[in-house]
């Protein structure tokens, strides 16, 4: 019987080298054998995006939902989807404010 392999990740000393274990072991790699998850009789289909935040932008960010009576990820799917919707042209880097004039702004129209 083949032994498993380890499965966890590793803490990582800096971003070059959690950059050179992923760039090894990602799925974009040759020996990637991933799988798709099929979604089970009445499931809807979804896409999962994980996104980094700093300690202090997942605190605002949990703020910012509880102010509105929805979770963190229920209320990043809301900021997205409306930012998308409204096929504005934002700036490479937003800071918190103008994300707000920009929710703002769209849950008035």
């Amino acid at each position: 019987m083949k032994k498993k392999e380890d499965a966890r990740i590793p803490e990582f000393q800096s971003l070059e080298e959690e950059q050179k274990y992923w760039e090894a072991r990602g799925p974009l790699t040759e020996e990637h054998r991933g799988r798709i998850n099929k979604p089970k009789s009445g499931q809807r289909l979804s896409s999962f995006l994980a996104v980094r935040l700093t300690g202090e932008e997942l605190s605002h960010l949990r703020d910012m939902a509880a102010e509105y009576g929805v979770g963190p990820s229920t209320f990043a799917r809301i900021v997205l989807t409306n930012v998308l919707k409204s096929e504005r042209v934002l700036p490479k880097q937003i800071t918190v404010e103008q994300l707000k004039d920009v929710l703002s702004t769209t849950r008035s129209q």
